[in-house]
């Protein structure tokens, strides 16, 4: 409960938001609208945020490494935990995912998976800003 409380107040003062995968804590880069999910990591040349793809309902969601210069990890999840696992080729077109039902979907940069020892069934959860928050919020009821 403590490391919940002290990323809250980080995500306060430091305006990040955050994802702990495992044992590990992540700054992330947000998508939550269908632009962002749209546009993703696209043209990002060097040194990829993670990114995380937040869906305001859950769905089969399947991502594409168009326009997309790096390697990348790629996790699927559900209600809090990884659900699987996939690798993503720069350039590629080729549609990669589960044919299941996710709410979430990160991007890390490839590497991230045997690094940090991420496999399927960890536990995932965000920390957002105030601002992500509201604007989770905004793209979940259609507000904005």
């Amino acid at each position: 409960m403590k490391v919940w409380y002290e990323l809250f107040v980080l995500s306060r003062i430091f305006k990040m938001n955050f994802i702990e995968i495992g044992e590990y804590i992540f700054p992330t880069a947000l998508a939550l609208s269908d632009e962002e999910h749209s546009r993703g990591l696209m043209f990002v040349k060097q040194n990829p945020p993670v990114m995380s793809f937040v869906y305001a309902k859950a769905g089969i969601n399947k991502m594409w490494m168009k326009n997309t210069y790096i390697p990348l990890d790629i996790l699927f999840c559900r209600n809090g935990k990884i659900i699987a696992l996939a690798q993503g080729t720069p350039f590629s077109e080729e549609i990669i995912g589960p044919n299941v039902i996710t709410d979430l979907v990160v991007e890390m940069p490839a590497g991230s998976i045997e690094e940090f020892t991420i496999s399927v069934g960890d536990s995932v959860q965000m920390t957002y800003t105030t601002q992500s928050l509201a604007r989770k919020i905004t793209a979940r009821y259609h507000l904005g």
